[in-house]
C-alpha cells in the first residue's frame, strides 16, 4: 500500500521502468539467454505481474486521494490499519500534518504506518 507522496513518486518511477522493460522484452532473446522457453515465458509473466500490481497500487492511492470520506466501516481489526491510512489520505492529510495534529513527530507516523499500526 502506498502511504505517502514519496512512495507514490517512487512507485510511478518503478512502473515506468518496468513498462519499458516489458516493452523491450524479446521472448526469443530470453529463450537463448535462459536456455529454456518456460523460464523465458515466466520472466515475461513476472514483469507483467509487477506492472499490474504497481498499477493497482497507484490507482488505489489516487482514488483514496480524491475520495469523500464519511463514516468508515471496518469489518475486522485486521482492516483497521489500512482504513486509518486510507482515511488520512482521503482527508488530504500528509503524514507530517497528521503528526502535527497529534503532537507527534512525522517519523513516528511513518513508523506506525509502515508497521501497520
Amino acid at each position: 500500500m502506498i502511504t505517502n507522496e514519496r512512495q507514490y513518486n517512487v512507485t510511478n518511477a518503478r512502473l515506468t521502468r518496468l513498462k519499458a522493460a516489458l516493452e523491450a522484452f524479446d521472448l526469443n532473446e530470453a529463450v537463448v539467454r535462459t536456455g529454456d522457453s518456460i523460464l523465458a515465458i515466466a520472466e515475461r509473466e513476472a514483469l507483467e505481474s509487477q506492472v499490474t500490481d504497481l498499477t493497482e497500487e497507484i490507482q488505489t492511492y489516487e482514488s483514496m486521494k480524491v475520495a469523500d470520506v464519511g463514516a468508515v466501516r471496518v469489518r475486522s481489526l485486521q482492516e483497521l490499519p489500512s482504513m486509518l491510512i486510507a482515511a488520512r489520505i482521503a482527508r488530504r492529510l500528509s503524514q507530517r500534518h497528521l503528526a502535527e495534529a497529534l503532537g507527534l513527530k512525522e517519523r513516528q507516523i511513518q513508523r506506525y504506518e509502515a508497521e501497520k499500526y
